[in-house]
């Protein structure tokens, strides 16, 4: 096409379900800087199409950045779905479909993507086995570690996501740089790997991480090890560790006591409660002051909480410090 400039192209799979997988191209429209785009979705057949199938965005007017990608079957309609593009303000995300238009279906906030050096913004699977695809994305510059995000697909899907996962306790080496996504150990779910390469200021002053999460039904932050959720480094376990008590809670009376154990919590000012049901779903979130962590004690209650599995989980200004699990039947 005259007149424009071709910036990026990427695979989306197969958005319209006719067997042949599709991709998308971005072009810049004019020499202004990348402020005017035109997107365009070309579909996959025998013999490849030389013209656009379907002008997704005729002109930004704004400058964006390149990520598209394929997310596989977000609403588990039996259509791949797609990143197409983000700028102003956040993730476009369309659901595939056989009558595909220009409209998009989802928006994500764009401060939760990841790195810019990085080719694709979300990486995706079932994490938690229930059929529908899910989404990851990282940042390394969020917040003071960086962090990364999971949304769970579904039948009535939204922008707001489902778990956060934080940075590795005391450890601030860009969290979130980079991530892959796959069944990394064979049983059924999908797992995330999110790296964590170097130390701000200085690249050399420690070796980088890369952090492995288990998939699993019920969406914990799982990591390889098979203890509880989320473990502080070993030479320091001996500061951190809670009791949950009693567990499991009886649903006609679910108040339970959590007992902070290690010399960590006291020199801590305030920390956040986060309970997670087995969906992920945040469903309490409250804030424990120095007065109650130096204590050593904090009692809660749970209103018009079902029977079933829960995970709560304790952080600081900086990142996870421990999660457990608990029971109320």
């Amino acid at each position: 096409m005259a007149g424009t400039h071709l910036i990026h192209m990427g695979g989306i799979g197969d958005v319209n379900g006719d067997g042949y997988d599709d991709y998308l191209i971005s072009r810049i429209l004019q020499a202004t800087g990348g402020l005017h785009n035109r997107i365009t979705v070309f579909f996959g057949r025998e013999s490849i199409p030389p013209s656009d199938s379907l002008v997704i965005v005729e002109d930004t007017n704004m400058v964006i950045e390149t990520f598209v990608g394929p997310l596989g079957d977000l609403n588990g309609d039996g259509i791949g779905d797609f990143v197409g593009w983000i700028g102003g303000g956040g993730f476009r995300i369309w659901f595939g479909s056989t009558a595909l238009t220009p409209e998009w279906d989802l928006y994500v906030p764009e401060y939760l993507y990841c790195s810019p050096a990085r080719s694709y913004a979300l990486v995706h699977g079932d994490y938690n086995g229930d059929g529908y695809s899910d989404m990851i994305s990282s940042s390394p510059n969020y917040g003071a570690d960086g962090s990364a995000f999971l949304w769970l697909g579904g039948a009535n899907m939204n922008g707001t996501y489902d778990m956060r996962f934080y940075a590795p306790h005391s450890i601030s080496e860009k969290f979130g740089w980079d991530k892959a996504a796959g069944d990394f150990n064979n049983d059924g779910f999908c797992d995330v790997a999110i790296s964590q390469p170097y130390a701000d200021p200085d690249p050399i002053r420690t070796p980088g991480r890369v952090h492995v999460y288990l998939g699993n039904a019920g969406l914990t932050d799982t990591t390889v090890s098979n203890e509880d959720d989320v473990l502080p480094p070993v030479d320091q376990a001996s500061l951190w560790d809670i009791r949950i008590s009693p567990n499991p809670v009886s649903v006609n009376n679910p108040c339970i006591t959590i007992n902070f154990i290690g010399q960590g919590y006291k020199e801590l000012q305030k920390v956040r409660i986060e309970v997670f049901n087995v969906k992920g779903q945040m469903i309490s979130n409250l804030e424990v002051d120095h007065v109650s962590l130096a204590s050593g004690r904090y009692f809660t209650r749970f209103h018009e909480l079902s029977s079933g599995l829960y995970f709560l989980k304790i952080s600081d200004q900086r990142g996870s410090v421990i999660s457990r699990k608990f029971v109320i039947n």
